[in-house]
């Protein structure tokens, strides 16, 4: 769409003068101007075809990529669903079985998660105990959420984009569990 746009704009920066050609001495002013008008709008179709073409090539190539539930592994299998921490959390080690029952139970103490919710128990110093608890929601875990936060749009993507290149004061989409635990983590 930027390349219609400057090709538009290219347009009508280099016809300015032949839109625009004075009226000659003598001649009908009502004439000239209905030239002018003519040329002009002939310059506006040009202008209207070609964002058009651009509009339609954009729509017909655009192709999201794929929600991670629905990713494929490279031998044809579903991949489970990973929640990856930052860097900064990379001194800490997933807790399960034995320890993460108790982290578990010490952290909800009977609460019940919602089925969207997913947790995670971190330990740092290798003592059994949780130092880090992580706590994720998505969509991917739950049609009703998927359906709430289902958006195909190419705002979407671009919010994609801009999150996983790390860039400030973009919202993280939620439908991502990966992104979804960064932003817990760091909370």
């Amino acid at each position: 769409m930027s390349a219609a746009a400057t090709a538009i704009g290219a347009l009508w920066w280099l016809t300015r003068s032949w839109r625009a050609q004075p009226t000659p001495p003598g001649s009908d002013p009502a004439h000239a101007l209905r030239v002018k008008r003519k040329r002009t709008w002939f310059l506006a179709g040009v202008s209207v075809f070609i964002a058009a073409t651009a509009s339609v090539k954009a729509a017909a190539s655009y192709n999201p990529e794929p929600r991670a539930v629905e990713a494929r592994a490279a031998d044809g299998t579903e991949e489970s669903l990973v929640i990856i921490l930052p860097e900064i959390f990379d001194r800490f080690r997933l807790l399960t079985g034995e320890d993460a029952q108790r982290a578990e139970t010490e952290v909800l103490a009977g609460r019940k998660l919602p089925h969207s919710m997913r947790t995670g128990y971190y330990d740092q110093d290798a003592d059994g105990s949780y130092d880090l608890f992580v706590l994720v929601n998505s969509a991917d875990w739950d049609p009703k959420v998927a359906e709430n936060k289902a958006t195909k749009s190419i705002a979407q993507e671009l919010r994609d984009f801009f999150t996983a290149s790390k860039a400030r004061n973009v919202p993280p989409p939620s439908t991502r569990a990966s992104t979804a635990a960064a932003s817990a983590a760091a909370t």
